[in-house]
């Protein structure tokens, strides 16, 4: 047993050392780059400095990628610096080196504590030490021994079985006994040597990069492990438990950077927390607090728009629609709408993206766990840009999964976009284990009630455009959209949109299984076409002509106007303010 718990005690040590290592390399090389970048900017300063020594300087210009040309800098004191997301500030070079001057002090700073970070991570790998295992032929193997010390019972026993094998007189017994020496001896050898041998008493364990794991080691010990001799049957080991850390608030961010998923990392790209009072861009840093009532009770109010190339489609039909629901609920907002559209624009531009989603929250605020706390003392207001833009394959239809023994119930809210998807939620972990992409509702009768997340439309053999009425769902503000601008479109191309009439009636799911086309609307997918429901195929089971039309017209839709026009479904995102640039502060 001691043998065991040195390995694994080992076995940690090595892997501690090892991803210690791992982390100084990539800290290295981080600290490489921002070398790299100080120096660079130090570089351009010094030369923006020198630039208006002379009115006129030598230069070759570039010509395309491969070529340069002799030609004269003029207006040396004149230049351009680049602000980020398409802006540029014209300045002089002592203000362009100023702007200079203040990202080289942020790279310095961002160098320096990545060196201190790699200068932690080194003493801690040598704090646990050079860990190396090596056998007596060096061949990268670590052997657990337990040597068997020679006894005068193994002796005695050796010599009797020589005796008895010899038989004889006096100087046979001298003989004999002389034998049994020898043999005592070679058999104590022979002892030794079995007692290291055998698998149970000698670990092989190769040293190399596709270590896997303790656990993997582990099953090479068949033994029960014992336990003390006190422990009830059925009592959980105390050795085998570890006790739980009690985190500071600087390792608690470390370790919510490093549980950080992909997704999360890649698309995350700002929040705003009314709690916290402005916004942040490390994505570990996206935090709710657990007793804000609409974390642990569902009281709140959730919407979400489409930012588009730098610009926030219907952000004012959005927000309109969010005021609406915090009325029908009671729900007081944090702040005036002309702030919320500021504080969603302004999270818009720190994110430094151009395309995305930007989802916002009212909450109650802070409050407690029992139906007596609601808060509501300082309700609480939350944006999160995500740049995810949702692509989808057009060509391709999704899968529909029927949900027929557990319909929607009506109530007071369910109009309201909210946290309430427990219920659509695991009927979509149930659609995805069949390889399904939406679930949809219908009640007692068959009727459609709600297509989770989404409004479900078909389009009839007579080119009638049907959805279900929003008593189960609430209104939909991309749908509304769709509705206004098909006209105009089936004008243009009437041989794509076989749009004859609109009704907003109760739709059977026969209907939809019978339909030409079948299609769901929301502000993520805008138009994502339905090819089958529970296996059965709608139509030929491709998505339709007025379903692609449909997705294009509102793709162009959300695309910002031109340079000096203004449309009233497109609001512009300030990034100079968040850069800097001073025609955008107000």
């Amino acid at each position: 047993m001691a043998e065991a718990a040195e390995l694994q005690a080992y076995l940690e040590a090595l892997q501690a050392v090892q991803a210690m290592e791992a982390a100084a390399e990539r800290q290295e090389a981080e600290a490489g780059v921002l070398r790299a970048a100080v120096e660079e900017v130090a570089r351009v300063r010094q030369l923006v400095l020198r630039l208006p020594d002379k009115v006129r300087r030598k230069a070759m210009v570039p010509y395309g990628k491969h070529a340069f040309f002799e030609g004269e800098l003029v207006h040396t004191n004149e230049l351009m610096v680049d602000l980020g997301c398409g802006y540029s500030l014209e300045a002089s070079a002592v203000e362009a080196a100023a702007v200079l001057g203040r990202r080289q002090a942020a790279a310095e700073a961002a160098l320096a504590a990545a060196e201190a970070r790699l200068a932690e991570l080194r003493a801690r790998a040598g704090a646990v030490g050079q860990v190396t295992m090596s056998n007596e032929e060096g061949e990268g193997f670590f052997e657990i021994r337990q040597e068997y010390e020679e006894s005068e019972e193994l002796l005695r026993a050796a010599a009797a079985a020589a005796g008895g094998a010899g038989g004889g007189g006096g100087g046979g017994m001298e003989t004999a006994s002389t034998s049994g020496r020898c043999q005592a001896s070679r058999a104590c050898r022979s002892a030794r040597h079995a007692w290291r041998v055998p698998p149970a008493r000698v670990l092989a364990v190769r040293v190399a990069a596709d270590i896997r794991g303790i656990e993997d080691f582990g099953r090479l010990h068949r033994e029960p492990i014992p336990g003390p001799r006190s422990a009830e049957p059925g009592v959980v080991i105390g050795h085998r438990t570890k006790p739980t850390p009690l985190l500071s608030a600087g390792l608690m961010v470390e370790r919510l950077q490093k549980a950080m998923t992909a997704y999360g990392a890649k698309h995350y790209s700002a929040f705003y927390s009314s709690t916290i009072g402005g916004i942040v861009t490390d994505p570990a840093l996206i935090l709710i607090p657990l007793d804000d009532q609409f974390v642990c009770k569902g009281y709140g109010v959730a919407d979400c728009a489409t930012l588009r190339d730098g610009y926030v489609y219907l952000l004012d039909v959005h927000l309109a629609r969010l005021v609406a629901a915090c009325e029908h609920l009671g729900l007081a907002l944090p702040f005036s709408v002309p702030e919320l559209e500021r504080i969603i624009l302004d999270t818009a531009a720190a994110s430094g993206k151009l395309n995305g989603q930007l989802r916002f929250w009212v909450t109650p605020g802070r409050g407690g766990f029992t139906p007596l706390q609601l808060g509501g003392l300082e309700p609480s207001f939350y944006c999160l840009c995500v740049s995810d833009t949702n692509e989808l394959e057009r060509t391709e239809g999704w899968d529909a999964m029927l949900v027929t023994d557990d319909p929607i119930q009506k109530t007071s809210v369910t109009s309201v976009m909210s946290n309430q998807h427990l219920l659509t939620s695991i009927a979509q972990v149930a659609a995805d284990a069949k390889n399904c992409q939406v679930a949809i509702f219908t009640d007692s009768e068959g009727f459609v009630q709600h297509a989770a997340g989404y409004n479900l439309c078909i389009l009839t053999q007579g080119d009638a455009l049907i959805f279900p009425p929003f008593d189960n769902a609430p209104p939909s503000v991309t749908l509304a959209r769709m509705l206004e601008l098909f006209p105009a479109e089936r004008d243009r191309s009437p041989n794509d949109v076989l749009i004859n009439e609109v009704q907003q009636r109760k739709l059977h799911i026969s209907e939809v299984l019978a339909a030409k086309e079948c299609f769901l609307v929301s502000t993520t997918f805008l138009i994502a076409p339905v090819k089958s429901v529970d296996g059965a195929l709608i139509a030929d089971g491709a998505p339709g002509l007025t379903s692609l039309a449909l997705h294009y017209m509102l793709d162009n839709d959300m695309a910002p106007p031109g340079v000096g026009y203004v449309s009233p479904y497109h609001t512009a995102v300030p990034y100079g303010y968040m850069s800097g640039m001073r025609s955008q502060l107000v």
